[in-house]
This record gives structure tokens, C-alpha cells and sequence, in this order.
């Protein structure tokens, strides 16, 4: 017997599976729609949001050494700009607060330009150094990339100690001065950093008298010797000048090869 079928000649098997698909069909697109409507495992916004970020070039906040401006760095953030980097360099009173208090000013200028859920990596000059890692402890939501001290007393410096209690050094440095010795600048032997630390010391000086009071290599403000710190990822040095290192193509070149690769380049 031949099974029954339809005037347009399908059988009764296969029009009720058609019908079933169909039914099938317009329930998922019903019930679809209603996730869509109800925001439900889509987030256009939130896509948007992670493409944009995913998007955005790391981000660097540079900071200047004691009595200096964002102008001594700004030779180095036109070299980091071109490398593609997003670059804040930032002035602030160096000479007027302490490093708790730079940080304390620094930190809502960083919160009010840059995402936390990006990359940010920290470039300090001299004190700018010891700024850095203050300020990096401070935004615990951010995520942290590198850190490159340029010249950083972390051990203090002795010119420092020799001037500390001048009035005329006193008055030019203020209270930041005074936290730049041997004895106030000791970093824990067990310090631990949740970042790669890179420092370059200069082993070049332009001042001699200085370099007479400083014990074995220096670059005029600072031993090489004192720019160490226990958590250091790597440590190099470059016959530069203190007042000059965020200016050296050498420096900057050495800069941009750390915050890339988490090293300076030997080659």
C-alpha cells in the first residue's frame, strides 16, 4: 500500500515533520528575542567597551626628578609617543612635599587620564623614581606593567647626606630633600614588587666636587651602587651624565627595550 499524500504530494510522515521544524524554529526566535530584549548573554555595550580597550596602546606616566618639570622628560615621552605608547608626563611640586605627599598629588592625576584595565607603565628620572613606585603602591586597581628608574637614589645618595642640613640646600629642596639620604632611602632586603623593575645608572659626571664625596662609580648625584633595589628585574649602566639621562637616545632606547621585552638590551 502506498501511504496516503497530500494534493501537492507529500505524505502526512513528512508534512508533520515539516510542521515540527517549523514549530521549533519560531520558538527559538521567540525565545531568542526575549533574551536579546532582556539584555541576556549580550552586551553591546560591554563589546564595545573590551574591543576599545583591547585596542588602546599601553599607557606610561613619566615623572621628573627633584626640582625639575614634565619639560626635562619631555624628550623622552616625543620618543615614547612614537614608539605608540599613550604618554603622561606629568609636573608637579617636587620641592614642596614630601614623597608621601608627590604621591598623594600624582595619583588622582592618573586615576582622571588613565583606565586601570589598561596597561600602565611608570618612567621616573632621580627622586621621580621613588615617586613611582609610592604612586604605583597606590593604585592597587591598576594593572601594572613596568617600571624603569632612571639614576634612583633607592639607597639615598650621598651628596644628600653632605648638604642635608644647609640651609640654602634646605630651602631649595624641601622637605622630599631631607628623604633622599643614605639613611632615609633603604629599601627592605626582602622588598617584593608586582611588577619588572628596570634600572639604568649613569656612570658620566659633570660635577666633580660631588663625585669626590660619592664612593666608587657615579654619574655626579648618585652611586651606581645606590641606584640598586632588591627587587630589580635588571640593572644597567650608561656612561651618561644624572641631569641628562632622561634626555640620552641611549637611555630612551634602553627604556622603551625594557618596558617591551622586561630587559635592556646587551646586544
Amino acid at each position: 500500500m502506498h501511504p496516503s499524500r497530500s494534493p501537492i504530494g507529500l505524505s502526512k510522515d513528512a508534512l508533520t515533520a515539516s510542521s515540527a521544524r517549523q514549530k521549533q524554529t519560531i520558538m527559538q526566535s521567540f525565545i531568542l528575542a526575549l533574551l536579546l530584549c532582556a539584555g541576556i548573554g549580550f552586551d553591546p555595550d560591554h563589546v564595545r567597551a573590551a574591543d576599545y580597550e583591547q585596542s588602546q596602546p599601553d599607557q606610561i606616566v613619566l615623572l621628573h626628578g627633584i626640582g625639575k618639570s614634565s619639560r626635562s622628560m619631555q624628550k623622552l615621552a616625543n620618543n615614547l609617543e612614537r614608539a605608540g605608547y599613550h604618554v603622561l608626563n606629568l609636573s608637579y611640586p617636587s620641592t614642596h612635599f614630601t614623597i608621601e605627599a608627590q604621591t598623594a598629588h600624582v595619583t588622582p592625576l592618573i586615576r582622571s587620564t588613565f583606565s586601570p584595565s589598561i596597561t600602565t607603565h611608570f618612567v621616573g628620572h632621580s627622586m621621580g623614581g621613588l615617586v613611582a613606585i609610592s604612586t604605583a603602591q597606590n593604585l592597587p586597581d591598576f594593572s601594572i606593567g613596568r617600571m624603569v628608574q632612571l639614576g634612583t637614589p633607592n639607597f639615598g645618595s650621598e651628596v644628600a647626606d653632605w648638604l642635608v642640613k644647609n640651609p640654602i640646600y634646605q630651602r631649595f629642596y624641601g622637605p622630599a630633600g631631607a628623604q633622599l639620604t643614605t639613611r632615609a632611602q633603604k629599601p627592605a632586603a626582602n622588598a617584593r614588587l608586582p611588577y619588572e623593575l628596570g634600572i639604568i645608572a649613569g656612570s658620566a659626571t659633570i660635577d666633580p666636587i660631588s663625585s669626590m664625596i660619592i664612593p666608587g662609580k657615579d654619574d655626579g648625584k648618585v652611586a651606581v651602587l645606590r641606584t640598586v633595589h632588591p627587587a630589580m628585574q635588571d640593572h644597567i649602566t650608561i656612561a651618561v651624565a644624572h641631569p641628562f639621562l632622561p634626555g640620552s637616545a641611549q637611555a630612551g632606547s634602553q627604556v622603551k627595550y625594557f618596558l617591551k621585552h622586561g630587559k635592556f638590551n646587551r646586544n
